[in-house]
């Protein structure tokens, strides 16, 4: 109805005679006119439709947040589509609050670089604690992450799934269970790599899980 109303109105400007303005008058045909007011309306409302729209993200740079991380795959005569098929399948993010102090932190796996573990400090400000988390992934090359309290202690654990090298060893599946944060409030994880190891997630008689040494 609005718009039929201002398609109208147009109309009015450029059909009659006393409005028209002189040069579109000796530049324009009558059908040139009408085409040329049906056109406006739309463009007007387009044209404030998307100066007036909410935006419902907001884009903050890493300097802000403080994530630098970029899973960057360099190719060469062994690392390329052709041999590997699944180069570009891309890594996996990981949320979970790891340390206990009500804020989502935020944990990366990289395919050629290391792995990432930020901690939130609050206002959408992050911090690497990687390297004093002991979660960096060991080299291998990982493209799924999954955060679960793998053993019910209250410590949300990280589960990492390995994949693409054609070596089974380096392929393994990598949990790291949450030893709880120290002073700092950055907490500390122990890698289980070995399958005997990982396998041994014991179920007792009140339902409580836990993981066999």
């Amino acid at each position: 109805m609005y718009f039929d109303k201002l398609q109208g109105f147009v109309q009015i400007i450029f059909l009659t005679p006393a409005f028209r303005p002189k040069f579109i008058m000796t530049a324009l045909t009558l059908k040139s006119y009408n085409l040329l007011a049906q056109c406006i309306p739309a463009f007007l409302i387009c044209f404030c439709s998307c100066k007036s729209a909410p935006s419902l993200f907001r884009k903050i740079s890493s300097g802000e947040t403080g994530i630098q991380f970029a899973n960057t795959i360099t190719e060469n005569d062994s690392i390329n589509p052709i041999d590997m098929e699944f180069l570009y399948n891309g890594g996996g993010v990981g949320v979970g609050d790891f340390n206990n102090d009500g804020l989502p932190d935020l944990y990366f796996t990289a395919s050629t670089s290391s792995n990432k573990l930020y901690l939130n400090k609050g206002n959408l400000s992050f911090t690497d604690v990687t390297d004093e988390s002991k979660v960096n992934g060991d080299g291998e090359w990982f493209n799924a992450v999954s955060v679960v309290d793998i053993n019910n202690d209250g410590l949300q654990d990280i589960y990492l799934s390995a994949s693409i090298k054609k070596n089974p060893a380096q392929r393994r599946n990598l949990l790291y269970i949450n030893q709880g944060p120290g002073e700092d409030k950055v907490p500390v994880f122990k890698a289980i790599t070995k399958p005997t190891a990982f396998m041994k997630i014991l179920i007792n008689s009140t339902g409580t899980i836990g993981i066999a040494h």
